[in-house]
């Protein structure tokens, strides 16, 4: 199941750029992209020129010009790329999740130390979900700029939902086998807080501390597991 859903979202992603037919070409035409993407980590959306892209990918000028018409095409798809491949990285937040379920498949979550082991199953993977995007800093920062450009960029904000929506319905389809009446409602806030905590972990504040986000992640969960299995 986990790689029909990936696979759907990621089809939903449209390349702008001037295809690429041989590997040769396929493979300047990514080292381009991830050019711009380093590029953005270093310097910021205002550092994307076609001279300094060339320079950072290590090809002719004429080879950024000839796969993308202008900047914001070619800064379209660097963020294009990067969205695919996070759309990759949510199946390991959707499979620790389902495996917790799984190991209690049958159980009587109404127990409380079963209830117990699901909630610290479950804030275990998602904390380990979030000490990974936090140490993959440079991604977050791809991620928090492209946003930001995506305000003033309808075909950036449009590319920008998508693997958000990734993320919310791997949680939504958690929610639904374990038979909330919100699952929607609950993947949200589920999403909203992983985001928020990354977010002040990528910022180092000494009030999102790892203990903090641990303890107010398992808080979240207990509560939102406690409303789905009550009769």
């Amino acid at each position: 199941m986990t790689a029909a859903v990936s696979q759907s979202k990621t089809d939903n992603i449209e390349f702008q750029g001037r295809k690429a037919q041989r590997a040769d070409s396929r493979e300047r035409r990514r080292a381009i992209l991830e050019a711009t993407l380093r590029i953005v980590v270093r310097d910021g959306i205002r550092g994307v020129r076609h001279r300094a892209i060339a320079k950072e990918a290590n090809v002719p000028l004429a080879a950024t010009t000839y796969y993308f018409k202008d900047i914001n095409e070619l800064v379209c798809d660097a963020f294009n790329l990067h969205a695919q491949d996070s759309i990759k990285h949510t199946e390991e937040l959707e499979e620790s999740g389902f495996a917790a379920l799984e190991k209690l498949k049958g159980a009587n979550l109404a127990d409380p130390q079963i209830f117990d082991l699901l909630v610290n199953a479950l804030t275990n993977a998602i904390m380990t979900h979030i000490r990974s995007q936090v140490e993959s800093r440079d991604r977050r920062v791809i991620e928090h700029t492209f946003k930001t450009e995506a305000l003033r960029n309808p075909v950036l904000a449009k590319t920008a939902c998508i693997p958000q929506a990734s993320t919310t319905g791997s949680i939504v389809s958690f929610f639904k086998l374990l038979g909330s009446k919100e699952p929607e409602a609950d993947a949200h806030i589920v999403h909203g807080v992983i985001l928020y905590m990354e977010y002040q972990l990528l910022l180092g504040q000494e009030m999102m501390a790892i203990e903090m986000a641990h303890k107010s992640i398992r808080r979240m969960i207990s509560q939102l597991l406690a409303l789905s299995v009550k009769k």
